[in-house]
């Protein structure tokens, strides 16, 4: 019954708000003040009260707000505590920029531009990444975190010898990638949000590496001499990624996420060898948020 009666108050309430155009806060102590509602923010709401404060701006804790009604009816119907992830920010942030905390582990400085789009359940994202020396691994990894397989190929004069062995000595090795994803957000604008993000994933990769020869004797088992070569290997990649995630909203301006997914693509590169790649990545991402201006 109680639910029954604060329903149809809500709805008297905002229908006396279409009809002055007029921002409503409905304290928990039944007083209904006149406002100009600036932000709502997940644990208080900022706000003016032109008709006894000017132009003062003035706050509010959430935890003594009933409900807010905006001036076109939009109702924000706060519900105690839980308030704080559940209540539907209207101001939610438009732009982010994001730092990749976990990329270190993979070698890589990473960064993203994200750009809400006005539907507010989708956003465009635009990575970099820029990726330095690998481990001296010939199945390495770039930190994207790409399955980057250098070639090399031996010189014609090392006939096959069932005495010798090579191996793969890495120098050097740098990239860049970015590419564009599309994210898809679950629900309306709130503190913690959900997403999954198709995109495309674009990259150059450059490395130096040295490749060495060791023959051995075939009756004591000796090294009797070694061969070293160098070479460069350079090539462009194309794949595309699947990410799921999730964003929580700390403050009006900082937000925190984790992020994970993969993908698969191709190196581009003309040569006789394996050129497919997979991709897996996982991110901590720490990002700088603002409205749209």
């Amino acid at each position: 019954m109680k639910k029954i009666v604060a329903s149809f108050a809500i709805l008297l309430i905002s229908g006396i708000t279409l009809l002055t155009a007029q921002d409503l806060m409905v304290l928990k102590s039944g007083v209904t003040m006149k406002v100009k509602i600036v932000s709502s923010q997940p644990q208080e709401v900022i706000y003016k009260q032109p008709e006894v404060y000017g132009d003062s701006v003035l706050t509010k804790e959430k935890k003594e707000i009933l409900v807010l009604i905006f001036e076109n009816g939009y109702t924000e119907l706060v519900n105690g505590t839980s308030s704080s992830r559940r209540a539907i920010i209207p101001d939610y942030p438009a732009n982010r920029i994001a730092f990749d905390a976990f990329g270190f582990a993979g070698r890589e400085l990473a960064f993203h531009y994200e750009r809400i789009l006005p539907t507010s359940g989708l956003a465009l994202r635009v990575p970099v990444g820029f990726i330095y020396k690998q481990n001296n691994n010939y199945n390495n990894t770039f930190n994207y975190i790409l399955n980057l397989r250098y070639k090399f190929i031996e010189d014609e004069s090392w006939d096959y010898d069932p005495y010798s062995s090579s191996f793969v000595d890495f120098n050097r090795s740098m990239g860049i990638r970015t590419g564009l994803s599309l994210l898809v957000y679950f629900g309306e604008p709130r503190k913690v949000r959900g997403y999954i993000a198709p995109g495309l994933v674009l990259g150059y990769f450059a490395g130096q590496y040295d490749v060495t020869r060791v023959n051995y004797d075939p009756i004591s088992g000796m090294e009797t001499d070694r061969k070293t070569n160098s070479y460069k290997n350079s090539e462009g990649f194309i794949g595309t990624d699947f990410m799921i995630g999730m964003s929580v909203l700390t403050s009006s301006n900082i937000s925190i996420g984790l992020e994970t997914g993969g993908g698969y693509g191709t190196f581009i590169k003309d040569d006789n060898y394996d050129k497919a790649s997979g991709i897996w990545r996982f991110s901590v991402l720490v990002g700088y948020n603002w409205k749209k201006k």
